[in-house]
C-alpha cells in the first residue's frame, strides 16, 4: 500500500491589491497564488489549495457572513468561479473567448445577493446571487477609465451603492436598485491628484458609514456617508453652496426618492512617501483604526486622535526601505497587499491580532499581538484632567515617539507564506546527506529548504535565499554539503559556497552538521553587480562598508534567531559568497550534471545547430574547461543531461528526439575523453523533455527517457546484440516533461519507484515490475492537499530518504511558481 501526502508547498503571492479575503465564520483566509488559491487558518496552517482558473488569480471575496464558506475568485482569464465549502459550484465566462480578446477581471465586490466585478475594458457587471447567477447589469463608466478598486454597499433591503476607482483622479459614486436594475450616476467625487488603488469602508453606524480611498498620489482620504431626510438634506445643499468643493456635500436618491442619503469629504491622510497600495479597516467597528501599505515596504496603523479628531499614525511596521533599490540588490520592491484578523477564541483573557501584507517578493509577512479583553481605561472620559496633568501626558508621549520600541507596539512578526513568485525550475537535494532542498526559479532566487525540527509540527521552512540574481535562474546541482552549482539565462555557470553563519542556523534549527574548514564567510549583494561577495575585513573605504561592523550585526541578529529567518533576514542575511565562474559557452545555459567520482560538471546551452549544441567538460579541480574534449552529436538544445551511477557513461536527450549515450575513455596521453557509445535517432516521435539512470542493481546499463509524445520508455542494453533496446513504454494524455527514479530498490518485490510529470500539472507515480519488466500505475492515489495546476518542470526523489521508516520525500517545481515536497509512504 502506497499514500503519498502534501508534506509542504512553498509559492509566492500574486501581486495584486484584493488578493486575499477573510472568513468571520470559519476563521479561514483565502490567498491567490499563481492560479492556484489557498485557504489558511488562523494558526497559519493550510486547509485547502483549489485549482480551476486557467490564468492568475487577480482578486477574490467572501460572501458576508457566509455558512457555507462561499467564495468568489476571479482571473485574468476573465472568468470568476463561485466556490461553495471549498468545492467549485460554478464557473462564469464573462466573455466569448472564441470571437473577443480576454478580459482579466480586475475588481471585486461582493455583498448579499449582488456581486460587482471590473474588467480591464473598463466594463462592470453586475450578477444576482439568486436560484443561479445571473447577469442583471452591465456598464462603463468611461472610456477611459480602467477599473483598480470598487466597493458596494448594501444600505438598506435591495438598495446599493456602488464607489469605483481607477485609472482616473476621481471616484464615481453610482446608486443601485436590484429590484429595478435601476443604476445612476450620483456623484463624481474629486480631490485625489493620482489614480484611485484602493479603497475599503466601516460601518459606523445603521445610517452612517466611512469610505477610505487611497491613491497614487500618496494620500488618503476618507469620506462620510450617511442617511439624510429630503427636507434636512436640501436644507444643508442650500448652505452648502459656497463650500469648497473638497467639502462639498453630493446627495444620494433612488429612483423611489426614498433612502435619501449624502456623501461628502472628510478627512486628508498624509504621511506616506509612496503610492498607496492597499487600504484596510480595523474588522472591529467599536476601533476605528486603518491599516495602510504602500510601495516603499511601509505599513502604517492610523487613529483619530481624540483632542483634535485629526487621523495620525500611532504605528509603523515594515522596514526601510532605499530609493532606486531593486529585486537584484535585495530590496522587497514594496508592499502590495495588507488586510487585519482577530482571533477572539485565542483565549479567556486575550484577543489575537494579526496583521498580514504581500510584497514583491511574493512572501506574506505577519504580525500578531495579545490584545487583553479587559482592557479599560485609567482615566474615565467624563472626568476631566488639569492642565497640568494634560502637559505631562503629551510629554510623556513625546518621551515614547523617541524610545526604541515605541512603533513596535508588542507587534511580534511570524512566520507565513513564502515562496517563489515565477515559475520554479531547478531541484537539487544536499549532495551529502540530503538534508535540506536547493531550489531556483525565474523570479532570479536561489532558495534553500530544510525541516524545522525546534517546531512540535517539524515543518519544512525556507531557511536561506543564497542567491539574489539579476537573470533568472533555471538550474541547480549540489555537488558537496557547503557547495552548488547554478545557472540562469546568461553564459556563465556560477559556484557558491555556504557562509558560516547560514551553517550555524541549520546547525541549530535542523540538526545539520557542518566542517569549520568548508564554510566561507559572509556574504554580501554589492549595489551594482551580479555576484555575492565575501564580506572582508578589508573592504573598500570608498564604498562606506565596515565589514567587521557588518559581520558583527549579521552574526548577532542571526545568533539570535528563536525563529526560521523571517524574509526580510532571508534577503539581506543569508546570501552565499560566489567562488567561481565557469566561462565557455557562447549561450544561455539549458542543463548541466555533475560527476562526483571525476569531480567535473558537463553543461550545453540552448541551440539550433549542431555547432552549438556540444556539450562541454569543466574540471572542477581549478574550474577550467576541458577544451579538448569535443562532443557533438545533437542538432539543437540538449535538455537533460545525466551521469550514470557508475561515472563510466553520460546520457543526453534533445530537442531533435535523439537520445545520445557517451562512454568515458582514457586517451594514451593519460587524459580524459568521452566518445559516442550507442546512440538513437527515433526513440520517440517528438521532443524528449527528459531522462534518468537506473540504478544498477536493477538494471546494469538501463535507462528511460520521457517526450512530448505522451510516452515514458525504459531502454535496456542488450549484450548480444550490442545495443540499447527498447523494453517497455507507458503512454498518458498529456505530455511528459519530466522524470525521476528512486534508486533504492522497494523491500519485498525488488520494484524501482518512479515518478513522471505531465505538462498539465498531473503527477503519475510508477513502479517499473522487476518480474515483468513492464511499468505499473499505482490507480486512485492522492497527492495530499494537491498537485500542480501547470507544466511539472523537475522531479526530485530524496535518494537519501529513510527506507527503513517507509517514507521517501519527493520534490516537484512547477511553472504555476510552487514547489512542493511530497512524503510517499510505503507499507
Amino acid at each position: 500500500m502506497v499514500s503519498v501526502e502534501l508534506d509542504h508547498i512553498a509559492i509566492g503571492t500574486n501581486k495584486q491589491t484584493n488578493i486575499q479575503s477573510f472568513n468571520k465564520n470559519s476563521k479561514h483566509v483565502a490567498i491567490g497564488c499563481h492560479r492556484s488559491v489557498l485557504i489558511y487558518d488562523t494558526n497559519n496552517k493550510l486547509q485547502h489549495i483549489l485549482n480551476g482558473h486557467k490564468n492568475v488569480v487577480t482578486c477574490m471575496q467572501y460572501q458576508d457572513d457566509t455558512k457555507n464558506n462561499q467564495l468568489i475568485t476571479c482571473s485574468e482569464d476573465g472568468s470568476f468561479i463561485i466556490w461553495n465549502n471549498y468545492k467549485l459550484h460554478k464557473k462564469i465566462q464573462i466573455n466569448n473567448m472564441e470571437k473577443d480578446v480576454m478580459h482579466s477581471i480586475n475588481s471585486i465586490s461582493y455583498r448579499n445577493k449582488c456581486l460587482l466585478i471590473g474588467d480591464s475594458d473598463g466594463v462592470f457587471r453586475i450578477f444576482e446571487n439568486g436560484e443561479d447567477w445571473t447577469l442583471v447589469k452591465e456598464f462603463k463608466v468611461n472610456e477611459r477609465l480602467h477599473p483598480l478598486c470598487s466597493e458596494m454597499i448594501n444600505v438598506i433591503d435591495d438598495k446599493y451603492i456602488i464607489f469605483i476607482g481607477g485609472t482616473s483622479v476621481d471616484l464615481f459614486v453610482y446608486a443601485f436598485d436590484l429590484k429595478t436594475n435601476e443604476l445612476n450616476l450620483q456623484a463624481q467625487l474629486k480631490g485625489h491628484e493620482d489614480w484611485v488603488k484602493c479603497m475599503d469602508f466601516i460601518k459606523i453606524s445603521d445610517e452612517k458609514w466611512l469610505l477610505a480611498t487611497g491613491s497614487q498620489d500618496r494620500y488618503i482620504r476618507i469620506w462620510n456617508l450617511e442617511f439624510k431626510d429630503a427636507e434636512s438634506l436640501q436644507n444643508e445643499l442650500k448652505k452648502n453652496k459656497m463650500v469648497l468643493l473638497n467639502n462639498k456635500k453630493f446627495p444620494i436618491k433612488f429612483q423611489d426618492s426614498k433612502n435619501q442619503m449624502s456623501i461628502n469629504f472628510d478627512s486628508l491622510i498624509m504621511g506616506h512617501d509612496d503610492w498607496i497600495q492597499c487600504i484596510k479597516f480595523h474588522p472591529s467597528p467599536e476601533k476605528l483604526q486603518l491599516l495602510s501599505a504602500t510601495a516603499n515596504t511601509e505599513l502604517m496603523i492610523w487613529e483619530v486622535d481624540k483632542k483634535s479628531d485629526i487621523w495620525v499614525c500611532n504605528n509603523r511596521l515594515g522596514e526601510i526601505s532605499s530609493k532606486g533599490s531593486t529585486t537584484a540588490t535585495g530590496s522587497s520592491g514594496g508592499f502590495w497587499s495588507c488586510f487585519w484578523i482577530i482571533n477572539e477564541e485565542y483565549s479567556n483573557d486575550f484577543n489575537k491580532e494579526f496583521i498580514y501584507t504581500s510584497g514583491k517578493t511574493g512572501s506574506w509577512r505577519c504580525w500578531s499581538r495579545l490584545v487583553s479583553k479587559f482592557l479599560k481605561e485609567t482615566t474615565p472620559e467624563n472626568v476631566e484632567k488639569t492642565l497640568e496633568e494634560e502637559e505631562a501626558e503629551e510629554e510623556k508621549k513625546l518621551e515614547l515617539i523617541f524610545e526604541e520600541n515605541y512603533y513596535g507596539q508588542n507587534w511580534e512578526q511570524e512566520l507565513f507564506v513564502v515562496g517563489p513568485t515565477r515559475e520554479c525550475n531547478g531541484l537539487s537535494w544536499d549532495a551529502s546527506k540530503g538534508e535540506y532542498l536547493l531550489a531556483t526559479s525565474l523570479d532570479q532566487t536561489t532558495r534553500l529548504y530544510a525541516k524545522n525540527l525546534k517546531s512540535s509540527e517539524k515543518e519544512w521552512r525556507e531557511f536561506a535565499r543564497p542567491q539574489i540574481h539579476g537573470y533568472d535562474l533555471t538550474n541547480i546541482e549540489s555537488i558537496s554539503a557547503s557547495e552548488f552549482i547554478s545557472a540562469g539565462e546568461e553564459k556563465i555557470i556560477r559556484i557558491f559556497k555556504e557562509p558560516k553563519n547560514v551553517a550555524n542556523i541549520l546547525k541549530k534549527f535542523s540538526n545539520i552538521s557542518f566542517d569549520e574548514n568548508q564554510v566561507s564567510q559572509i556574504a554580501s549583494m554589492p549595489t551594482l553587480g551580479l555576484s555575492n561577495k565575501a564580506g572582508e575585513a578589508d573592504a573598500s573605504a570608498e564604498e562606506g562598508i565596515n565589514a567587521d561592523t557588518d559581520n558583527d550585526m549579521i552574526n548577532s541578529i542571526l545568533n539570535n534567531l528563536s525563529k526560521p529567518p523571517l524574509e526580510d533576514q532571508l534577503q539581506r542575511f543569508t546570501l552565499y559568497p560566489e567562488i567561481e565562474k565557469l566561462y565557455g559557452h557562447g549561450f544561455e545555459i539549458s542543463c548541466f550534471d555533475f560527476n562526483k567520482s571525476l569531480n567535473i560538471l558537463a553543461s550545453c546551452n540552448k541551440s539550433n545547430t549542431k555547432k552549438n549544441s556540444q556539450i562541454k567538460i569543466f574540471n572542477l579541480n581549478d574550474y577550467t574547461l576541458m577544451d579538448t574534449i569535443t562532443m557533438e552529436f545533437h542538432n539543437l538544445t540538449i535538455t537533460s543531461l545525466k551521469f550514470s551511477p557508475c561515472g563510466d557513461y553520460l546520457l543526453s536527450c534533445s530537442r531533435d528526439r535523439t537520445w545520445c549515450v557517451w562512454k568515458k575513455n582514457i586517451t594514451n596521453e593519460g587524459k580524459l575523453n568521452f566518445e559516442i557509445f550507442k546512440y538513437n535517432l527515433k526513440p520517440h516521435s517528438k521532443i524528449i523533455w527528459d531522462c534518468e539512470w537506473l540504478p544498477r542493481e536493477f538494471d546494469n546499463n538501463g535507462f528511460v527517457t520521457v517526450s512530448r509524445d505522451k510516452t515514458v520508455k525504459y531502454w535496456s542494453f542488450n549484450e548480444e546484440k550490442q545495443d540499447y533496446e527498447l523494453i517497455c513504454s507507458l503512454r498518458f494524455k498529456e505530455p511528459v516533461t519530466s522524470v525521476s527514479v528512486y534508486n533504492t530498490l522497494l523491500f519485498d518485490t525488488k520494484d524501482l519507484l518512479l515518478c513522471v510529470g505531465l505538462n498539465d500539472g498531473d503527477l503519475r507515480l510508477l513502479t517499473l515490475n522487476n518480474a515483468i519488466k513492464a511499468f505499473v500505475e499505482y490507480s486512485d492515489l492522492q497527492f495530499g492537499l494537491g498537485k500542480p495546476c501547470d507544466r511539472i518542470n523537475k522531479i526530485k526523489f530524496n535518494q537519501f530518504s529513510n527506507q527503513e521508516e517507509n517514507k521517501v520525500y519527493m520534490a516537484t517545481s512547477s511553472k504555476d511558481t510552487s514547489l512542493r515536497i511530497y512524503k510517499i509512504s510505503l507499507v
